[in-house]
């Protein structure tokens, strides 16, 4: 018979092992990747109305006069749904469609100038991020990052001879931006398709906006919309459906009963041991693909730039934590670290602050804010 210290402790490896690992420290890289490239084509390069999902369609027109059909069939969705896509970016000026010389019943789809100047902005910001990517790493261990994303991405079974194309026709100084949603697409799927096969019928990919981001202490919808850059609306809309399943329900927050924080249910937990047996059998399926040496070493410089970019919070920290990753994701480091000195400096010429203070703890705090900055 177990105590409910076994269960605890057993609830809190699953969650550690569901809260730590490959697809994670993936997603939220290509996460913090894709609106890093979507805030700078917006702030600064003038583009308005863009949206994640246009990327694919505008570098496979890039490659050439391309159908529907192809579109469709290289991304793995309905033609209905490709049409949809590429009828807003008509709109916006981006695309057009040109009648096929040999049918003229069909359509082409190319590049306006509008669109081929949003393209090499793109490409300029992606290499600019690129650039800071590579600084963060190291120059070898990113070009390592890089040779191992490459040979993966060339051996997914759902990478078509289009894609692999748009791929190749990017600058090396930009690809990565274009190899990582690439991978990160498939690993979602597959993550999806395998914990389903595991008796969770029902699964969406939207779901992980929610329950990655819920710890041992449960989660709050406002982070996962921060995270995410969606409507709380839209997060409590997935939480809502979360709960009629029965994997997770709303407590009151214990520091602010007008809140309601979101916490597993022990179906829940079900499903993140299911879905932690899933990653296994993923991992296995791309080791399959690469090698095992070639996975590890490629899973090591996602977990390490993981790690240096901070793209969301970390789990089950405490309210300082918290604060200080929230303020380095949305500064970054260069002005974050501005801020350090200069809380730094309020803090040493703040009166009575620093003489009431105990030397070893204020020197604690000032090592810990440092160890924020510079990790």
């Amino acid at each position: 018979m177990f105590s409910d210290q076994d269960t605890t402790e057993a609830m809190n490896q699953v969650l550690q092992r569901y809260q730590d690992n490959f697809p994670r420290h993936l997603l939220a890289v290509n996460r913090q990747l894709d609106a890093g490239i979507m805030e700078r084509l917006v702030e600064q390069r003038g583009h308005r109305g863009l949206r994640l999902s246009f990327e694919p369609y505008i570098s496979l027109a890039a490659g050439g006069a391309t159908r529907i059909s192809q579109i469709a069939d290289s991304l793995g969705v309905t033609r209905q749904a490709a049409n949809a896509v590429a009828n807003e970016l008509q709109s916006l000026g981006y695309i057009q469609r040109v009648s096929d010389p040999e049918d003229g019943r069909a359509k082409h789809l190319v590049l306006t100038p509008f669109g081929e100047q949003l393209r090499a902005d793109g490409l300029k910001v992606a290499a600019a991020l690129q650039t800071e990517y590579r600084r963060t790493l190291g120059d070898a261990e990113f070009t390592h990052c890089l040779d191992g994303l490459e040979s993966l991405v060339a051996r997914l079974p759902d990478t078509s001879p289009e894609i692999w194309l748009s791929i190749e026709n990017t600058p090396v100084d930009a690809r990565f931006a274009a190899l990582l949603p690439r991978l990160g697409d498939y690993v979602s799927r597959q993550l999806m398709l395998l914990t389903i096969n595991r008796g969770h019928p029902g699964l969406k990919l939207s779901y992980q906006q929610v329950l990655t981001l819920i710890g041992r202490d449960g989660g709050r919808m406002q982070t996962m919309a921060q995270v995410h850059k969606v409507s709380k609306q839209a997060i409590n809309a997935i939480a809502t459906e979360l709960q009629q399943l029965g994997y997770i329900e709303r407590r009151p927050d214990p520091r602010d009963a007008r809140q309601l924080l979101l916490h597993f249910t022990p179906a829940g937990l079900d499903l993140l041991r299911d879905s932690v047996n899933a990653i296994r059998e993923l991992e296995a399926e791309l080791a399959g693909m690469i090698g095992d040496e070639a996975l590890h070493a490629l899973k090591g410089c996602l977990r390490a730039l993981y790690n240096a970019l901070q793209p969301e919070p970390r789990l089950n920290a405490g309210d300082l934590d918290d604060m200080a990753r929230n303020l380095l994701s949305r500064l970054g480091p260069a002005r974050a670290r501005e801020l350090a000195e200069l809380l730094t400096a309020l803090a040493s010429s703040a009166p009575g602050e620093q003489g009431n203070a105990h030397p070893e703890t204020a020197g604690r705090t000032m090592h810990r804010s440092e160890e924020w900055i510079t990790s």
